[in-house]
């Protein structure tokens, strides 16, 4: 799952609270827990947060590194920082689903999980406390979780959930976001997962359907079936980017483990392994940043093995209790895996180091942890400040925007979100909105057939502009506001009418 491999094929949590209100999770602190390191390491130590004034300190001086979530005995949420600071929520999850994780810009991560009531939700990304959104009044199956991946360059994220006998894809924007459903039901008790593929910029999803068979969506908004083998019941398939494509792995009914290469666009290539897996465990696949892909899996002895285009089979020699979730990092090309351990049901990690934590976190029998690597935090500014504009060097005869943007269809408009153009003459003019460019009515995005709406600005020779986009009319917003998650800054630049000098192009991908 995802670019970076954001964990989580399963997922779930959130109060018993009506799913259509917005609440603020309350934390229940973790009282200061010593992760243990088994090997290659010193004992490290987790700070406990104290209040959110503190949280949100700690989210400003969170490392890169990889973020964790899990379900404990409780079936509460438990969030894992890079740095090992543990924060339990008041989150309860649905029986049988898992949190899952992924990251976006800026050092911020998302959460996608099912309520108690198997509701569907989502945790707000930049929050000083944890804040979550009952998204659509959905209804998940049981047994069922969502999954979520984010785009680590612009704080997009979309969600794929299975819902009233369909599946539904959804880029995560509040309480009245608009599914695009999918009329292709999954298999009973198993999960979607969901991959954002870096060289294009496109989401692909993937689930196991009611016959068994892996099937994948992407760009071209077609339902493809891979009828190679039939999928192991109750296992999931896993998806990644893999280069400019994507990979898949799923475990068959003979207990083997398959991988299935594609491109973005038709059908994939699926290869049947010499691996064994244990029955009744589903593989886990992250982009390996060497263009690539790493796979793990529970062996059919029981024990955690990765493989992949980095070279060879790492044999760990840990037993998982459930199946295992991976993610690698894009800074130093490392992977990191999260399993329940068996016997003690801790939370523990194996990474590509042959580093082993336990985090000494409890989690529930048989559930499958998050992980997502995510890039230093960097808090937004209060509401309040302007932007900050970029110096006006650049010398432009002209400045088209395009909408690139392939947001989930609506039931009726069949039409991705709007965008709003606004520019500012420096020459003593203010912000005025020259243009309004509606969603790309097939999402595609730009370059994959679809033909983006465009504004061109003219500039006046020797004059300077701020030029600037945002996703509503609330003009100068610098992040999303929690309030109208769709009130976001989405570009910002200044340059120089010049006839002499080249036109620019922005594409704007929501």
């Amino acid at each position: 799952m995802s670019l970076f491999k954001t964990g989580g094929l399963k997922a779930g949590t959130s109060p018993g609270a009506t799913p259509s209100a917005r609440r603020t999770t309350s934390l229940v602190m973790a009282a200061t827990a010593a992760l243990s390191v088994i090997a290659g390491g010193a004992l490290a130590v987790a700070s406990p947060l104290a209040s959110s004034a503190q949280a949100a300190s700690a989210a400003a001086a969170t490392p890169s590194g990889y973020e964790l979530t899990m379900k404990d005995s409780d079936s509460r949420q438990w969030m894992i920082a890079p740095d090992g600071t543990q924060t339990k929520t008041n989150s309860a999850l649905a029986a049988g689903t898992n949190p899952s994780v992924a990251n976006i810009a800026n050092g911020g991560f998302v959460t996608a999980f099912a309520d108690s009531n198997r509701g569907l939700w989502q945790g707000d990304p930049f929050s000083a406390a944890p804040v979550t959104t009952a998204i659509g009044g959905f209804s998940l199956p049981a047994n069922s979780s969502p999954a979520v991946d984010g785009d680590n360059n612009n704080g997009a994220f979309k969600m794929v959930f299975a819902a009233n006998g369909k599946m539904n894809l959804v880029v995560g924007s509040g309480p009245n976001s608009v599914p695009d459903v999918i009329d292709d039901p999954a298999a009973p008790n198993t999960s979607p997962d969901i991959t954002r593929v870096g060289a294009f910029g496109f989401w692909e999803a993937a689930w196991v359907d009611a016959n068994r068979n892996v099937v994948y969506i992407g760009p071209d908004r077609i339902v493809h079936t891979v009828t190679d083998f039939k999928v192991q019941p109750g296992t999931n398939a896993s998806i990644a980017s893999s280069g400019d494509g994507f990979m898949i792995a799923a475990q068959a009914d003979d207990s083997r483990l398959w991988l299935m290469a594609g491109s973005g666009l038709g059908n994939v290539v699926a290869t049947k392994t010499g691996s064994a897996m244990n029955t009744g465990t589903s593989p886990s696949i992250a982009n390996s940043q060497t263009g690539g892909y790493q796979v793990a899996f529970v062996a059919s002895d029981g024990t955690l093995w990765v493989t992949g285009t980095q070279g060879g089979v790492v044999k760990s020699g840990h037993i998982p209790d459930g199946s295992p979730e991976i993610a690698s990092s894009p800074v130093d090309h490392s992977w990191k895996v999260a399993f329940i351990g068996a016997g003690s049901n801790h939370l523990v990690t194996f990474d590509s180091a042959s580093r082993t934590v336990d985090t000494g976190l409890t989690m529930a029998p048989h559930s499958t942890p998050g992980i997502a690597f995510v890039t230093p935090v960097v808090p937004p500014p209060p509401p309040t400040t302007p932007p900050t504009t970029p110096p006006a060097t650049q010398q432009h005869s002209s400045y088209t925007i395009e909408n690139c943007n392939h947001v989930a269809h609506s039931a009726t408009g069949n039409q991705g979100l709007n965008i709003f153009v606004w520019v500012k003459d420096l020459a003593g003019g203010t912000f005025n909105k020259v243009s309004t460019l509606s969603g790309v009515p097939t999402d595609h995005p730009c370059g994959f057939g679809s033909t983006p709406a465009r504004f061109t600005f003219n500039p006046i020779q020797g004059h300077s502009y701020v030029i600037q986009v945002t996703l509503d009319n609330a003009l100068g917003q610098t992040a999303c506001n929690t309030n109208s998650p769709t009130s976001c800054l989405q570009f910002v630049d200044s340059f120089v009418g010049n006839a002499g000098s080249a036109p620019r192009t922005q594409r704007i991908d929501v």
